[in-house]
């Protein structure tokens, strides 16, 4: 059963025992990966069966206005469980936005054990390996701030991803989580990056498989190259989600954009200014207007939303924050459960 959920297809997001044969020791994982000395025995005793992955699906769009930059993130309800892509502070000039598995847990122990936006502002590499090292598949220039971050992550999901042993039916430039950096340094300028992360499966024996998360690549979203227009940066999930980007849509005279167009002068002009390929010429309390009213337009019901900005003055504020997720209680070990057996 895949892990990633594709058009017209079950949801994804369980793995269970019968289907994948996975073997799973996630409960009490700490922020290292590692088991609690006192319990390890018990869980990896009691933790043969489900994993659950749940994934923030949708769409990520990013205008880079003239005095700053505005993020919003849109959720694509793909399965029951699906997630707005979460948009996570990392200081007063950046931001991260995960897409992909970032919620996991296992139903026969109740709670989500590991939550990607939660541990985020926390993952990242102290140093860089000593010589030179190569980014596979990136574009530009890695800086060593975005390959700190990029690291980090790449660490817990090793720690999470290597107690999946069944076999996973990814495609193998498919990526089971990207991170988007978004960052304006008044000494650099406002920059984009996008981080994916794939894996790799060999078979060990019968049914049984070593997983392991290949290093990640690299993608510079912005800057553009020089002489190139200055558009809306847009990243989707899953990949293979084929609804028109936001730009391309702009340009449709019947689309579900126009009546924003023709209903305000000033969302107009935003409009236009972003279909040539000048966003930057855009105030960002226009561009976040606009993004606002788009994606208002383009939700379906009951789709989660979050907008935040990026103030060349103030920094990082919420224009519209997701709602808060209820705490989970720890579920008992041995107490009974709902879940059905083979679901």
């Amino acid at each position: 059963m895949p892990l990633l959920p594709r058009p017209n297809r079950k949801p994804a997001g369980i793995f269970s025992a019968g289907l994948a044969l996975l073997s799973v020791a996630l409960i009490g994982i700490n922020s290292t990966g590692a088991l609690p000395d006192a319990r390890a025995q018990d869980y990896s005793e009691e933790m043969e069966g489900e994993l659950v992955a749940n994934l923030a699906a949708g769409r990520v769009v990013i205008a880079v206005a003239r005095d700053g930059m505005v993020i919003a993130s849109l959720e694509n309800k793909i399965e029951p469980a699906t997630r707005v892509p979460p948009i996570v502070p990392l200081g007063s000039r950046r931001a991260g936005i995960l897409l992909g598995a970032v919620d996991w847990a296992s139903p026969a122990a109740g709670p989500e054990l590991v939550r990607l936006s939660a541990e985020l502002p926390q993952l990242r590499r102290a140093s860089l390996p000593a010589g030179p090292h190569l980014q596979p598949g990136g574009s530009n220039e890695v800086t060593s701030e975005v390959e700190m971050v990029g690291l980090g992550l790449l660490e817990r999901l090793r720690a999470i991803v290597g107690h999946l042993h069944g076999n996973l039916d990814i495609a193998a430039q498919e990526p089971i989580v990207e991170l988007i950096l978004a960052t304006d340094d008044p000494d650099v300028g406002p920059e984009v990056w996008l981080i994916q992360y794939t894996i790799t499966q060999d078979p060990l024996r019968g049914d049984y498989w070593q997983t392991q998360v290949k290093r990640p690549s690299y993608h510079r979203l912005w800057p553009p190259e020089k002489g190139q227009p200055r558009t809306l940066v847009e990243v989707r999930y899953p990949p293979d989600d084929n609804a028109p980007p936001l730009q391309a849509m702009l340009s449709q005279t019947n689309g579900s954009l126009e009546n924003i167009r023709s209903g305000d002068p000033a969302l107009a002009a935003v409009a236009s200014a972003f279909e040539k390929g000048e966003t930057q010429k855009t105030s960002l309390s226009d561009a976040t207007q606009f993004l606002r009213s788009a994606f208002n337009a383009l939700a379906s019901p009951n789709a989660g939303e979050a907008v935040a900005v990026i103030n060349e003055k103030t920094g990082f504020e919420w224009i519209l924050e997701p709602p808060k997720e209820k705490e989970k209680k720890p579920r008992p070990p041995g107490a009974p459960t709902l879940e059905k057996p083979g679901y």
